[in-house]
């Protein structure tokens, strides 16, 4: 099976159980997630929408609800990531005020989820990986910024399947972040 194909010890420590139940992964996006030894590029949903039916199908931005819904989202996101114990580590990488980090991801995933490209018309490209590579982010900060995601989605009863298809691209480029080489 899939924990077999890629050694039950890799798949553990990746992928550990609360965060798997958490997420509701399938063995796809494993495979899509972990590929053969190399990391996939991450999924963006604006990108990816069919050329032909664009005008007719909302966005992921739209159907989240706009700016409004994402603005909380961003708040949210960061304000468990400042007070929740479990995720210090992941806290201790940010300037002591916060606000700027909510901003500047406000700003990407508007233009990342098909709506506005503020960051973008803002900053240029976002190049996330040249931007992230001051901090050390391996698997425990990937599953800390994605398990603060996870709460903050819960938290604004964001419904499925919007939800899991979301987080699944927001973990595809969290991992896509990691810039550590960790012992398999």
């Amino acid at each position: 099976g899939f924990k077999h194909h890629f050694g039950r010890d890799r798949f553990k420590e990746a992928f550990p159980p609360v965060f798997l139940r958490l997420f509701h992964l399938n063995s796809r996006l494993m495979r899509e997630i972990l590929g053969e030894g190399n990391r996939k590029r991450y999924y963006i949903p604006a990108m990816h929408e069919n050329d032909d039916d664009q005008d007719n199908q909302p966005t992921a931005y739209e159907q989240l609800g706009g700016e409004p819904v994402l603005r909380k989202l961003t708040q949210r996101f960061y304000e468990i990531m400042d007070t929740v114990e479990d995720f210090k580590e992941l806290r201790a990488m940010h300037p002591g005020n916060i606000a700027g980090s909510e901003e500047k991801l406000f700003l990407f995933l508007s233009g990342w989820l098909g709506g506005p490209n503020l960051f973008m018309e803002k900053s240029g490209h976002p190049r996330l990986r040249a931007r992230h590579m001051p901090f050390k982010i391996d698997i425990a900060a990937r599953n800390q910024w994605v398990m603060c995601m996870v709460q903050a989605f819960d938290d604004l009863k964001i419904s499925e399947p919007l939800r899991s298809e979301l987080l699944h691209s927001l973990l595809k480029l969290a991992d896509h972040m990691r810039n550590v080489q960790e012992a398999t």
